[in-house]
């Protein structure tokens, strides 16, 4: 069973594995899980989830929502959420966990770009499909970051600030 350590307030305690950044990225199975689900919780984090077989549901702000193979899915900082197995099929993911910290590093960019947007954001969630403009695109910058944190070339932290960024 994978552990996740959710915090009495609901969230999510983070383990940062990457090192010198706060950053998680690891591949799961909504299986590893107990009852095929990971609880309801939130972290201060972005967290972005590429599903790379099956599918599971979100649950947030009253929604549920199937993810399907290839889709692509950003969940903004502070919102509750839940993943569940279908209870037809596994789900095998990447998920990677961003703390806002790694974006705001320069105040001009905290205060005029992320920030804003933060503010701006009406929705908790960005779900993206195949269909959608620009899904291919994060799949595969998304498939970069987990093959980078697996084989850890030179320099690799480098290139995953960039690629999330």
């Amino acid at each position: 069973m994978a552990e996740q350590i959710i915090m009495p307030d609901g969230s999510l305690s983070v383990h940062h594995n990457v090192p010198q950044l706060p950053i998680n990225i690891r591949v799961n199975r909504i299986s590893a899980y107990s009852d095929n689900e990971i609880p309801m919780h939130w972290n201060d984090d972005f967290e972005f989830i590429h599903v790379l077989e099956g599918s599971m549901y979100l649950d947030i702000d009253d929604e549920r929502i199937e993810l399907g193979k290839d889709d692509f899915l950003i969940i903004c900082p502070k919102r509750k959420h839940q993943l569940i197995g279908t209870g037809t099929e596994d789900c095998r993911f990447v998920c990677i966990l961003a703390s806002p910290k790694l974006f705001t590093a320069s105040f001009s960019v905290k205060k005029e770009l992320i920030e804003s947007l933060l503010e701006q954001m009406a929705v908790s969630y960005l779900h993206l499909t195949p269909a959608d403009s620009g899904c291919a695109e994060l799949t595969v910058l998304t498939d970069r970051v987990e093959f980078l944190h697996e084989n850890t070339p030179s320099g690799y932290q480098l290139e995953i600030i960039g690629i999330l960024h």
